[in-house]
Order: C-alpha cells, then structure tokens, then sequence
C-alpha cells in the first residue's frame, strides 16, 4: 500500500481523533462495544451495512463510496487468504508425497528382507 492510499479503518481512526472521541466514546455513540470500534479501525473486521451507515452518518461520509471501499478491502483481503490457503495446500501435498514415497519405501524394503526369507 502506497502513502496515498488508506484503509476504510484509517479513515474511521482519522475522523474519530478529528472529532476528539476516544473508541470507547464512538462505541458509545454508535451502541457497540469499543472493541468493536478497534477491529474497524485496524481492519480486523469490516462493518455491515447498518454499521457502515452509522458510521457514515456520524462523520458526514458518502455511504456508497465508503461501501465500495469496505467491499476493495474484504475482495482484496479474500485474495489473499485464498493465495495463502493454496499456497499452505501446496505445500502439505508436497510433504505428503514426500511421505509417500519415504513410507513406500519403507514397505518395499521390509517385503523384500520378508521375501528373501
């Protein structure tokens, strides 16, 4: 991410401090927990529709360009847990294969001590 660029949760932080509210106090505000407020704002989780609409109202902010924002982030958050997801696949087959073989081994190894008996 650029300098130029923010997180919808960055901007929420932003507006929050310009309005002098603490987390607690927005949380407040909007009736959720202050908690909540802090997974927003580091974008540990995105906020629903009514959520986004509070959160728009309060700060005076465009509810769909705010939206499109959230919706760039779980997209862009999605890819990469998809990439992670196959990239953590890829790399278990390769160990299961590599156990494969190393157990075949064994096996082949052990019939060919029992067949020489």
């Amino acid at each position: 991410m650029s300098k130029e660029e923010i997180t919808f949760g960055q901007l929420i932080k932003e507006y929050r401090i310009k309005a002098n509210l603490t987390q607690r106090d927005l949380g407040t505000r909007l009736q959720v927990s202050h908690t909540q407020i802090h997974q927003i704002e580091s974008s540990e989780f995105y906020p629903k529709k009514r959520m986004l609409a509070r959160l728009c109202n309060e700060f005076d902010l465009d509810y769909w360009t705010m939206s499109d924002l959230v919706v760039a982030e779980r997209m862009a958050a999605e890819r990469i847990k998809l990439k992670g997801a196959y990239y953590l696949t890829e790399a278990l087959l390769d160990r299961l294969v590599t156990t494969d073989v190393v157990v075949n081994g064994i096996l082949r190894d052990v019939n060919n001590t029992f067949e020489k008996d």
